[in-house]
């Protein structure tokens, strides 16, 4: 996505630009998708491969950049279960990095070019550096550029500091920083003042902050033109698979209210911008209509909240539909935010869940509660719409308590979505919990352990470089052994739950004569089968939503009129409800866990559903 803004960009400055995608020609490299997808779901695995070609054969043999390095990180961290296979796919992968590289270094004719640059996220900067090396070494007087989220503030600078063939760096936005250094390159005059860029100049680092593009509205369509081409070319069988790829905000409108605790992704500014509804669609139909295909991915941190009252209605009443929509959102959407999500083409999205209780959600400054996230796994099984979520744990200084009440709480809700991956919290450069580590009581901070097998440099640049790092907390706040095991075990019971050929169901059938039938096949079921009076109905589906008890009484009185037996009725039923599994409550507030039959049949989300109730 970032090679396709910037040549936009360059094309609107008159200047001329062909991309490459050598991450396309190294899954045909590679030959086996498998094995591609394989190292790409691994931390540091790629950067690994690639370190004989940047660092030397030397480097490859030693300790630390040899194989046992970084077997010991990934057996560590990672699912040691495929370890003894992946490290084979990764040592037969290194050897043949330098024939990769050469076949890049051939398909091009660098002297055609005065300014190569490189974009680099996560795993992209080894490979990348050794190829800019190889290039610089045959073409000195080209200009060597580098951008992306590896190049962000710190870790920009170390670039330019440990690799002296790298001659610029964009920090943040490049779309107007860029195309300026080229400009003011062609006319001979210095790059000093243009926000964003970094560069060494008579031996001297001049570092000029980090770029941001304050109107969207103003940026050209990005050229998909160079990515479509590339995957017919050298990946076809991904024709008509991969998605359009677009991005219509830059930061994120929650975390410049409240960024979240361990968050990072918004670099050194969540100042949030985003484009209007009608661009939006515009550059939605023209990248579809160009492209062919009708999967779109928005990149976007967090959609603009507005645009469920606007772009997404606007999606779901075109004729030409989607076929796949995937959006990142909060945790806390209504009924008709999923449903809008659903007409519009969603079929799996990613809401920034995190976690199951009150008390870790406010820890996160996730801006949720409980109740609020258990709504939308309901309501997402309902409409078919797979919601995409990580189970988080281990932050400094958390509430054990809050593991205890989340095991009781999972096995109730199995017939929803379980989270893909169970994982401990990273700290990640950029995040609250990294600027503020004193307040979390972190210490001894230092680059990933995996940073050592990967670069042959000293602890103090290892730490500019690093994205990703290690740390100790104060001995104070270290919790007991073991208080994890209980939910980790509902967690990953909850998982396989999932990988039956029927899912776990708890969903209601309305009857005619104001009473309902619930079916159960959760594993902790009482009954598969269990009737309910017309007290008991009409409080599950008032509770579709979470609802004080004066809320839930008030509806339930205007049913029932004088029929209503009162509230320590109403109240006891609930707590009855509560007992049998049917519903959750936190504070004054309660939820009903069952799910609509109605409209899972209608979404047909279970063939059993569809039997009893369509």
């Amino acid at each position: 996505m970032g090679l396709s803004v910037l040549k936009a960009a360059l094309s609107e400055n008159s200047i001329s630009c062909d991309v490459r995608y050598f991450n396309i020609s190294y899954r045909k490299y590679v030959a086996d998708p498998a094995v591609y997808d394989e190292i790409s779901e691994y931390w540091f695995s790629g950067e690994w491969v690639f370190g004989k070609e940047l660092f030397g054969a030397e480097w490859a043999q030693s300790k630390r950049g040899g194989t046992e390095g970084i077997r010991s990180f990934l057996a560590a961290s990672q699912r040691t279960g495929q370890l003894p296979t992946l490290m084979d796919h990764l040592a037969d992968l290194r050897k043949g990095a330098g024939l990769f590289s050469d076949a890049c270094l051939d398909s091009v004719d660098w002297g055609n070019y005065d300014i190569i640059g490189f974009t680099s996220v996560f795993s992209q900067q080894v490979a990348s550096l050794a190829l800019a090396k190889r290039i610089k070494h045959f073409w000195p007087e080209k200009i060597i550029a580098f951008g992306g989220a590896n190049c962000e503030g710190e870790m920009g600078t170390a670039i330019l500091s440990l690799f002296p063939f790298v001659d610029w760096v964009f920090s943040g936005d490049a779309d107007i920083s860029f195309p300026r250094a080229i400009k003011a390159w062609e006319k001979g005059e210095t790059t000093e003042g243009i926000e964003g860029m970094a560069s060494c100049q008579k031996g001297r680092l001049i570092y000029q902050g980090s770029g941001c593009v304050r109107d969207m509205e103003a940026l050209p369509y990005p050229d998909l033109d160079d990515y479509f081409m590339a995957v017919r070319e050298q990946a076809p069988d991904l024709v008509g698979r991969v998605p359009v790829s677009l991005e219509f905000s830059r930061g994120c409108w929650w975390g410049a209210k409240s960024q979240c605790t361990f968050c990072g992704l918004n670099r050194q500014s969540v100042e949030y911008r985003c484009k209007s509804p009608q661009r939006a669609l515009q550059e939605i139909n023209h990248a579809v209509s160009r492209h062919g295909t009708f999967d779109l991915r928005l990149i976007d941190n967090n959609i603009p909240p507005g645009f469920f009252n606007s772009l997404l209605p606007a999606l779901g009443k075109q004729e030409n539909k989607l076929k796949g929509l995937f959006v990142e959102t909060k945790s806390n959407l209504s009924r008709k935010q999923i449903l809008t999500l659903k007409r519009a083409g969603t079929r799996y999205w990613q809401p920034g869940i995190e976690s199951l209780d009150t008390a870790m959600l406010k820890f996160m400054k996730k801006g949720t509660m409980m109740l609020q996230t258990v709504r939308l796994l309901k309501w997402a099984r309902e409409y078919g719409v797979q919601p995409g979520w990580n189970f988080l744990h281990s932050f400094p200084g958390e509430d054990t308590e809050s593991y205890k009440r989340m095991a009781a709480l999972v096995p109730l809700i199995t017939h929803f979505q379980p989270p893909e991956a169970i994982t401990p919290i990273l700290l990640q450069r950029f995040s609250p919990l990294f600027n503020d580590r004193d307040k979390w009581g972190i210490k001894k901070v230092t680059a990933c352990e995996a940073y050592r097998f990967i670069y042959p440099f000293k602890q103090e640049d290892l730490d500019k470089l690093a994205y990703r790092f290690d740390y100790q907390v104060d001995e104070n706040i270290i919790p007991a052994p073991g208080y994890l095991d209980g939910v980790k075990k509902e967690l990953e019971n909850w998982k396989e739950y999932w990988k039956r050929k029927e899912p776990p169901l708890l969903f209601i059938e309305r009857q005619t004569n104001g009473r309902g039938i619930i079916y159960d096949t959760r594993p902790i079921r009482r009954e598969a089968r269990t009737q309910l009076d017309v007290l008991q109905m009409l409080s599950m589906t008032a509770c579709d939503s979470d609802l004080r008890f004066s809320d839930i009484a008030q509806k339930t009185k205007e049913k029932m009129g004088s029929d209503y037996p009162g509230d320590a009725v109403l109240s006891d039923c609930l707590e009855q409800l509560k007992e049998l599994g049917f519903m959750i409550s936190e504070g004054e507030r309660y939820l009903s866990l069952a799910n609509d039959g109605e409209i899972l049949a209608e979404y047909g989300t279970s063939k059993l559903v569809q039997m009893l109730c369509g």
